[in-house]
């Protein structure tokens, strides 16, 4: 058996479809803000809605009997939904794995952390600068000590800005920077939820759905796929 979390995205319009089945979901992030959270489907405590191939003989066979039920749930179970995307959003769909173990606002934490200064940075939609890239030449000659001073202090000036720190220029990141970002995002997603399964004192999304637990992490699979919108 399987739970299921699809997405499609089109590039075109911008539309994000989505059907989810179980206890995998999906973030849909804006500005820092969780816009849509999946809902977790479950029969029961630690029972998610799941898809399911019966083996042939196992409805009568003893283990069946001993185990009382088994659980057999449809795609038209899912839950389906829509959204339109914005520049900037992030998608974060992840097994019950990490979710067993990273709250929600945790995993929005993480994500500003490391795609913060991109996400707010709109220097792909803005047109080259204008601005001279370097000091104007001074054709006056002057002694070389003069010269070095009056070269550092451009310098300085240059990388200040006429207001302060707030008006550097950076080069803005090529697509392949981009993407090494957001998997160094998945990944550190994936290590968090991994540490914090192992950890018996932690305060949990799983320990606080079991009534029997007052602490701890689950160890369970745990799969991350991150999702950066970009317009063109």
């Amino acid at each position: 058996s399987s739970t299921a979390c699809i997405l499609s995205l089109c590039k075109i319009t911008g539309t994000l479809r989505a059907s989810n089945l179980g206890d995998s979901s999906f973030l849909l992030i804006r500005d820092k803000r969780c816009i849509y959270e999946s809902p977790s489907q479950q029969h029961f405590w630690n029972c998610p809605y799941q898809l399911t191939i019966v083996p042939p003989g196992f409805r009568s066979s003893k283990s069946s009997k001993k185990s009382g039920t088994y659980v057999q749930d449809l795609p038209k179970d899912a839950v389906q939904s829509t959204h339109q995307l914005e520049d900037g959003d992030v998608i974060v769909l992840a097994t019950d794995g990490f979710w067993d173990n990273v709250f929600t606002k945790e995993t929005i934490e993480l994500v500003d952390k490391e795609l913060g200064d991109i996400i707010r940075d709109k220097s792909h939609h803005q047109a080259p600068s204008s601005k001279p890239s370097v000091p104007p030449f001074n054709h006056h000659p002057l002694p070389l000590q003069q010269l070095s001073q009056q070269l550092q202090s451009e310098g300085a000036q240059a990388a200040l800005g006429e207001n302060g720190p707030e008006e550097i220029e950076r080069s803005p990141l090529t697509a392949e920077q981009v993407l090494a970002r957001v998997r160094a995002l998945s990944q550190r997603l994936t290590n968090t939820a991994r540490h914090i399964s192992l950890d018996p004192a932690r305060h949990t999304p799983f320990s606080d759905s079991a009534k029997h637990l007052r602490s701890g992490g689950k160890v369970d699979d745990i799969t991350v796929i991150v999702t950066l919108v970009r317009s063109i």
